[in-house]
């Protein structure tokens, strides 16, 4: 009897080892599972939009896309009160705010926007086709040739 029960506890314990085992292991995985985090990195040198992309590319990355509210908070919290740009491209001429007139530089799906209002309003009229994010969030049209910091 002595050995039955033994063998019981052994059995139970085995059991016990996996359940475990497997809690972890799912909890593990769902820790650790980042594909629908942001991360960005602030660039504190002022270059032109264009000089902020090739470095971005350099580094392996991309200018900010901001596809929701907590993105472009993080963005903003990033650049630390400084102008910045960010990776929205003006497609044609026209100037509306969503994804008629705009898209991301890295083909993220244009969802999200934090115009200021009144913007975008393609000020210079052929000339204001990047996206600039201001010290509170908001976001501007803006020159490509201007020189801000970025956050990649």
């Amino acid at each position: 009897m002595n050995t039955l029960l033994k063998l019981s506890l052994n059995k139970i314990n085995l059991f016990l080892f996996f359940v475990l085992f497997g809690l972890i292991a799912t909890a593990q995985e769902t820790i650790t599972r980042s594909e629908y985090i942001s991360f960005y990195r602030y660039i504190p040198e002022k270059m032109t939009w264009n000089e902020h992309k090739k470095r971005a590319a350099e580094m392996g990355g991309h200018l900010a896309c901001i596809t929701n509210s907590t993105d472009n908070e993080q963005v903003r919290r990033i650049a630390g009160g400084e102008i910045i740009w960010v990776g929205g491209i003006r497609k044609d001429c026209g100037n509306g705010p969503g994804s008629d007139y705009w898209k991301w530089s890295n083909k993220k799906k244009w969802s999200y926007t934090n115009w200021r209002a009144g913007e975008p309003n393609n000020y210079t009229k052929h000339d204001e086709n990047r996206v600039m994010l201001w010290e509170n969030g908001e976001w501007n049209d803006a020159s490509l040739f201007h020189e801000f910091t970025s956050s990649i």
